[in-house]
C-alpha cells in the first residue's frame, strides 16, 4: 500500500470512528430513559433520533471519503477539520461543565444548551467569514479571467493564423478576423452557428478537395484526437492572386470557459509550400542529371543533348546548344542542339562572329543579358552562357536562349555552370581514355606477342565462366593440347585437385585476387606432370571477371627436391648408425687390446680378451656387411634385385635369438605349414629383428608377450605392358601406359602387450628421429624398416591391439608365380 492510500485510508478511519464515538452518547441515553425513568423504547428512541441520524451520518461519510473520487489531499484536509473542530468544541464543552460543577455543583442544561448555540453561532462565523472570502477570491479570479481573455481575443484577432472556438454543444463561440482573410467569412456572423454546418457550407467549400476536408474535421469531433491536414485555397476574385496552402490543425479543450469544446487552427503555409516545391523541383532536375551523366554505357554526344534538354526545361527557355568554336576561323561548330524550331542542326557550322557567344567568351564567365536589338537575331530576348574548358584550354561554349525575356536564378546560372564543368570533364576523360587505350591495346599487342613466343610457361586467359579464351606455345609444350582444340574448353579437363575444384580456385581468386596451387594435371597423352599454378583475377569491361593462369612443370623439381630430402635423411641415419654401432665395438676392441698387453698370453683373462675383441670384429664385419647391403637397397643408384626368402625360416632364427636375451618375455609364432617365400634381400632378418626387438624393449607389462602371425593380402603395384613391376601404385601419379594390378602379398602381424601408442604418434615413430639408437638391438631402429618395406615395395602399419598394446603390420610381395615357381624381380634405381 502507497503513503498516499494510507494516509486516505487513516483519515476516513478517523472520521468513522468519531460518528462511532458520538453514537454512544444516544444510545446511552435511550438506555438510561428505559430503564431509570421507565420510557418507552418508542419515545426515547424518537428523542435520540437526531443524534443517531448524525452519528451514522458521520460514520457513512468515513467510507465515502474512501471510494470517492477525490485525491488525498481533499480527504485529509475534510477529516482535520472534521476532528479538529470535534475536538475544540468538545474541551468547550468540557471546560463550560466543570466551571458548572466547580461553582455550582450542578449541571444547567439549558445553560449547556445555549453554550452550543453560542458555538455553532461562532462555528457559523468562521464558517461564513471563510464562504465569503472565497466567494470574493471567486469573483477577483472571473474579473480577472475576463481580462486576460478579452487580452488574449484582442491579440488572436490580430493573427495571421485564422481559429474558432467551438462550445462543447457544437456550436462556435468565437472566431478571429483571419478567418474573411482567408475564406471570407465575418467572423461576428458565425457566432452561435452550428459548427458541422460552418465546416460544410462556407469553409470546405472553398478547398479543392472538400470532402476530404469535411470528413476529416468531422470524424475528430466528440474525440479527444489531435491531427493536421494540408488543405489548398484556390484563387479567387476577392482574394489572393495565387492558390495559399492552409495547415488544419483541430484540438479538444481540457479545461476553462470552453472545456469540452474545440479550437480549430488554419496556418497560412504557401511559402514553405512553394520552398519545398522549388527544392522537389530541383532534386528531380539533379536526379534526372545524374541518372544520365552515370549512365557508362551511353554515349557522350547523347548525355550531352539530354542533359541539355534538361537544362533547357530547368530554365524555362526555347533552345540550348553546345558547341565548339574556332575564333581564329570564325567558326561555330554545333555538336549538340535541343530546340523545336531551328534553321541549324547538329554538324552543321556557322559564323562565329553572328553568335551571341562572342560576349560570353570575351568575359570569360557564365553571364545571361538580354539580347535586344543588338544582335543578328531579333527572335529572342533573353541570352544564358557558359565557356566550355578542356585541360585548361577553351573549347567552345554552352548556351541557351529565350524567346520571352526573364531573370535566372542564382542557383540555375550555378547549374549550367556546373553542365558547362562537366562537359570540359567529360571531353578531357574522353580524349584521356582513348589515349589510354590506344597506349594499352600496343601493350597488349606486345604483351600477346611475348607471352605467344614463352614456351616455359603455359599462360592462358579464362573467362568468367571458366571457359578457356586464350593459348600460348608454352601451354600447348606442357599440355600437348593444340589451341584450336582447347579454346572454348573447361580447365577441369586436365585439372585434378584433391582439397579444391577448379570452380572453388576460381571462387577464391576472384575474392582474393590471386591464389596459388601445386597438384597433379594431366597431359593429352594420359601422362601426369607436377603444376605450380598461379590465378589472377582482372575485371574487364562491364565489371565482368577474367582470369589469367600461369603454369609451369616442375615435376623434376619436386622429385629431385624429395630425392635430395630423402638421401640426406638415409644419409644422417647411417652417419648416426656407424658412429654409434661401430664406435661403440672399436672402443671395446681397443679396451681389450690395452688389458691383453698387460697379460700374459697363458693367463685365462687373456684369452677372454681375445675372444671378445675377436667377437666385436666380427660384429663389426657383419655391421657393414648389412649396411652394405642397406646402401645397395636404398642408396645407390643402381637398380635392386629382390629374391625370394624363406619367410618362416627368417622369423624361427630371429625369435629364438631374440627368446635368449628376453628370457623373461613370451614369444609366441603361429606360421603356416607351407612355408611362403617373399621378396626381399639379406636385410629382412634385420627387418624381423627390429620389429620384434621393438615390442620386447619397450614393454613394460610383468609379463612381456609377442604374437607373431601372417595373413594372405595384396598389394597395389605399377607395371608396364609387359607386366615388369615398376613400383607400387601410389608412389606418384601414374602414367596412362602403366598398368596397375593386384599382386599377392603375405602380411606378418606382431604384436604385444605393452603400453602402446597414441594414435597421435603412430606416423612419428617411424621417422629417423624417433628410433634411439642407445637401444638394444643392432642400432638400425624402425627408420631401417621403413626404408626397406619401401623398397621391397611392401607396407607397414602400427595399430592398436586389443585390449592393450600395439600391431605392427609388415605386409611382403609373395615370390611365387602363377606356375609355382619362385620368381625375383629388379627393383629400379629411385
Amino acid at each position: 500500500m502507497s503513503h498516499h492510500d494510507r494516509r486516505r485510508y487513516l483519515s476516513a478511519a478517523a472520521v468513522s470512528t468519531l460518528g462511532l464515538c458520538t453514537l454512544a452518547i444516544p444510545l446511552w441515553d435511550m438506555w438510561d430513559d428505559v430503564s431509570d425513568l421507565s420510557w418507552s423504547l418508542v419515545t426515547t428512541l424518537i428523542e435520540n433520533s437526531p443524534m443517531l441520524l448524525l452519528s451514522i451520518g458521520l460514520m457513512g461519510a468515513g467510507y465515502w471519503l474512501v471510494i470517492c473520487d477525490a485525491d488525498t489531499e481533499y480527504v485529509t484536509t475534510v477529516a482535520k477539520w472534521n476532528v479538529g473542530v470535534v475536538a475544540v468544541v468538545g474541551l468547550l464543552y468540557a471546560w463550560v461543565i466543570l466551571l458548572q460543577l466547580w461553582a455550582m455543583h450542578s449541571l444547567k442544561p439549558w445553560v449547556l444548551a445555549l453554550d452550543g448555540v453560542l458555538f455553532s453561532g461562532v462555528v457559523a462565523l468562521g464558517v461564513g467569514i471563510y464562504n465569503a472570502e472565497g466567494e470574493q477570491y471567486q469573483l477577483e479570479l472571473e474579473r480577472r479571467e475576463e481580462i486576460h481573455r478579452s487580452l488574449t481575443e484582442d491579440v488572436l484577432d490580430t493573427s495571421d493564423v485564422a481559429m474558432f472556438v467551438v462550445n462543447d454543444d457544437g456550436r462556435v463561440a468565437w472566431a478571429n478576423r483571419a478567418v474573411d482573410t482567408y475564406f471570407g467569412i465575418d467572423p461576428t456572423t458565425i457566432r452561435g452557428r452550428d459548427v458541422d454546418a460552418l465546416i460544410a457550407d462556407d469553409i470546405a467549400a472553398t478547398l479543392d478537395d472538400p470532402e476530404t476536408f469535411e470528413t476529416h474535421v468531422t470524424s475528430l469531433y466528440g474525440t479527444d484526437d489531435t491531427d493536421r491536414l494540408e488543405c489548398r485555397v484556390p484563387p479567387t476574385d476577392g482574394g489572393p492572386d495565387t492558390a495559399q496552402w492552409l495547415e488544419h490543425r483541430s484540438q479538444s479543450i481540457e479545461t476553462g470557459r470552453y472545456e469540452g469544446g474545440r479550437i480549430e487552427y488554419f496556418t497560412n503555409i504557401t511559402e514553405q509550400k512553394q520552398a519545398q516545391e522549388r527544392l522537389a523541383a530541383r532534386e528531380r532536375t539533379l536526379r534526372e542529371m545524374y541518372d544520365v551523366i552515370s549512365a557508362e554505357s551511353t554515349p557522350l554526344e547523347e548525355k550531352v543533348g539530354a542533359v541539355i534538354d534538361i537544362c533547357r526545361d530547368l530554365l524555362g527557355v526555347d533552345y540550348g546548344a553546345f558547341a565548339r568554336i574556332d575564333p581564329d576561323d570564325d567558326a561555330y561548330h554545333v555538336e549538340a542542339i535541343q530546340t523545336d524550331d531551328a534553321d541549324i542542326g547538329a554538324g552543321d557550322t556557322i559564323p562565329y562572329s553572328e553568335t551571341w557567344c562572342r560576349r560570353m567568351i570575351a568575359e570569360g564567365e557564365t553571364i545571361q543579358f538580354e539580347t535586344g536589338s543588338a544582335g543578328p537575331d531579333d527572335e529572342f530576348e533573353r541570352y544564358v552562357g557558359t565557356p566550355i574548358q578542356e585541360d585548361d584550354s577553351l573549347y567552345g561554349a554552352l548556351c541557351f536562349l529565350a524567346r520571352e525575356d526573364a531573370t535566372f536564378s542564382d542557383w540555375q546560372l550555378t547549374m549550367v555552370e556546373l553542365i558547362g564543368d562537366w562537359i570540359g570533364y567529360e571531353l578531357q576523360r574522353t580524349s584521356l581514355q582513348e589515349e589510354l587505350r590506344r597506349r594499352v591495346a600496343d601493350r597488349e599487342a606486345k604483351l600477346a606477342s611475348f607471352v605467344d613466343a614463352v614456351d616455359e610457361y603455359a599462360i592462358f586467359r579464362v573467362d568468367d565462366t571458366h571457359r578457356i579464351t586464350s593459348w600460348n606455345r608454352g601451354a600447348e609444350a606442357i599440355t600437348g593440347y593444340e589451341r584450336a582444340e582447347i579454346l572454348d574448353e573447361r580447365l577441369d579437363v586436365f585439372v585434378d585437385t584433391e582439397s579444391e575444384s577448379p570452380t572453388q580456385l576460381f571462387e577464391r581468386a576472384a575474392e582474393q585476387g590471386q591464389v596459388t596451387y601445386q597438384g597433379w594435371w594431366e597431359r593429352r597423352d594420359g601422362r601426369t606432370f607436377w603444376a605450380d599454378v598461379t590465378i589472377s583475377a582482372q575485371t574487364i569491361g562491364d565489371g565482368d571477371t577474367e582470369f589469367v593462369v600461369i603454369v609451369r612443370d616442375t615435376t623434376d623439381e619436386r622429385e629431385y627436391e624429395r630425392t635430395i630430402e630423402t638421401e640426406r635423411e638415409r644419409l644422417e641415419f647411417l652417419n648416426r648408425v656407424l658412429r654409434h654401432n661401430l664406435l661403440n665395438s672399436l672402443n671395446v676392441v681397443r679396451g681389450r687390446i690395452a688389458l691383453v698387453d698387460d697379460n700374459e698370453p697363458d693367463d685365462i683373462a687373456f684369452d677372454d680378451h681375445v675372444n671378445t675383441a675377436r667377437s666385436r670384429v666380427e660384429g663389426m664385419i657383419d655391421h657393414i656387411e648389412r649396411m652394405r647391403t642397406f646402401t645397395d637397397a636404398i642408396i645407390d643408384d643402381e637398380d635392386h634385385e629382390l629374391r625370394p626368402m624363406a619367410l618362416d625360416d627368417v622369423i624361427e632364427s630371429k625369435t629364438e635369438m631374440l627368446a635368449e636375451t628376453h628370457d623373461s618375455a613370451t614369444i609366441q609364432t603361429v606360421l603356416p605349414d607351407d612355408g611362403p617365400s617373399v621378396l626381399a634381400d639379406p636385410l629382412l632378418g634385420a627387418v624381423i629383428e627390429n620389429v620384434v626387438a621393438n615390442a620386447l624393449i619397450h614393454n613394460d607389462s610383468d609379463a612381456p608377450r609377442v604374437d607373431i602371425s601372417v595373413s594372405d593380402a595384396t598389394v597395389e603395384v605399377a607395371a608396364d605392358e609387359s607386366g615388369a613391376i615398376l613400383g607400387r601404385a601410389d608412389d606418384s601419379q601414374p602414367s596412362a601406359h602403366a598398368e596397375v594390378i593386384s599382386h599377392p602379398a603375405i602380411t606378418v602381424h606382431v604384436a604385444d602387450n605393452g603400453p602402446g601408442i597414441p594414435d597421435d604418434e603412430k606416423s612419428a615413430v617411424l621417422e629417423k628421429g624417433i628410433s634411439r639408437l642407445s637401444e638394444p638391438g643392432n642400432g638400425f631402429g624402425l627408420f631401417l624398416v621403413k626404408e626397406m618395406m619401401d623398397t621391397y615395395l611392401g607396407d607397414i602399419d602400427i595399430r592398436d591391439n586389443d585390449p592393450s598394446g600395439t600391431v605392427v603390420d609388415l605386409t611382403f610381395l609373395t615370390a611365387t608365380t602363377e606356375d609355382g615357381d619362385d620368381a625375383s624381380i629388379r627393383v629400379l634405381a629411385r
